[in-house]
Formats: structure tokens, sequence, C-alpha cells
């Protein structure tokens, strides 16, 4: 072997040397990089098979019903006729069975009780529970003293009467209107009016009071609807 092929071996072979060790040299220094850390990523799920876009779920509505219609409550039953026995007025503490019957005086009108604690019906009228109207009298004073109806014109709106009657059975009227009218303007067609429905209507003397004559000027009237009847 001649001298230049002998040096261009040994510097290929002295190259190779140098090259493995720069290898060595950088596994060592470097070494395998460590795995980057996960970070969990929340993601969406995937939609399932056959969906292309992700659908959103809605609560069912329930249908809406249409509200049934309240029925109005019945009308309390009208009782036969039968005369008053008892009267009950707790909001002025009215409890009295002393009824009489009144007819009508030399003049045409009503009767006025003849003793003070008297509770008069009119018995023109009908009884207080049947069909149409009752009317049911008493004095305010007698003789300077209170009596039985000193104090119906306080009465309220929805303040209840109780009339027990002879039959056994008793009505229950709730007030509706009150006022008072001087005696020459005394309501006649409104107390006396036909109605299908029991009705009361309560009266009593009011307004100025004359001592001289002894007379009052006006009349308190009370007018009452039914809102039950029962057997007693």
């Amino acid at each position: 072997m001649n001298r230049p092929r002998r040096w261009l071996l040994a510097t290929t072979a002295a190259l190779l040397a140098l090259l493995g060790a720069a290898l060595v040299l950088t596994g060592l220094r470097g070494g395998e990089a460590a795995p980057a850390p996960v970070v969990p990523v929340t993601a969406e799920p995937a939609p399932p098979a056959g969906s292309a876009t992700p659908t959103e779920t809605r609560p069912s509505r329930t249908p809406t019903r249409t509200p049934t219609p309240e029925r109005e409550p019945e009308a309390p039953a009208a009782l036969a006729e039968s005369a008053p026995t008892r009267i009950t007025i707790p909001a002025i503490d009215v409890d009295s069975s002393a009824f009489v019957e009144l007819g009508l005086d030399a003049a045409g009108e009503v009767a006025a009780p003849g003793r003070a604690d008297d509770i008069g019906w009119f018995t023109g009228a009908h009884t207080p529970g049947a069909p149409g109207v009752g009317v049911v009298a008493a004095h305010v004073t007698w003789n300077g003293a209170e009596a039985p109806f000193f104090e119906l014109g306080s009465l309220d709106r929805g303040d209840e009467v109780t009339v027990e009657r002879a039959d056994g059975t008793r009505a229950t009227f709730a007030v509706t209107r009150l006022d008072t009218f001087p005696k020459d303007e005394f309501p006649t067609t409104e107390v006396y009016r036909p109605s299908d429905e029991p009705e009361l209507v309560l009266i009593t003397c009011g307004g100025e009071f004359d001592r001289d004559a002894r007379y009052y000027d006006s009349n308190v009237v009370v007018w009452a609807e039914v809102v039950s009847t029962d057997a007693g």
C-alpha cells in the first residue's frame, strides 16, 4: 500500500472517531426531553351518531288547561209561610222572642207595637224566610229608655239577622242597605215591593225627637237578603 492511501485511511478513521465522541457527549448533556405536563381539557361531548349539530334539550311545556268556570252558589231554599218567634241581631245585642202581630191603623199605616219590648211583624206582608218581603218593626226608645231597636241605625252591610219561626225553621239574612227617611217620605214602594226571594225589612223611628209631641220625625229602614235557611 502506498503512502497517500495509508494517509487517507488514517484521516478517515480519525474523523469517524471524533464524530462518535461528539455524539456520546451530546447524549450525556441533553438526555431525552421530559414529556410536557398534560393539562386536562374539557371538551363538549360529541354529538350522537347521525347528528351533525348538538341538539339543545328543552323542557316540555305542560299544556295550558282552560279554567273551569266556578259555579255560582245556589240560593238558599225559600221556606213556607210561618210566623216568626225569635229574632237575633248579634251586632247590636238584640235577642228577643217578644213577637206580636201588627196590622194597619186607622190611617192605613202599619200600627206601632203596643209595648216597649214588643217586636212586631206585619201580617200584611210575608213571614221572614218565605218568598217575598217580611217586615219587622220595634221601638227605638220608650219613655226615654232604650227599646229593642235603639241601635238599629248603627248596623253595617253584612251584619246578620236570624229569625226563628213557629215551624222550627230559621232564616238568616245579611244587611244590604240602611237609610233614614222623613216620615212623610217613607219609601213604601221599596219596602213593600214584590220579590221572588226571601227578604227582610227592619223599621224603627229615627231622626229628631219632638219632646212636646213625643214624636220622631223620621224612620230608619234596613234591608237584608237571605243568606241561609235551615230546619233549626
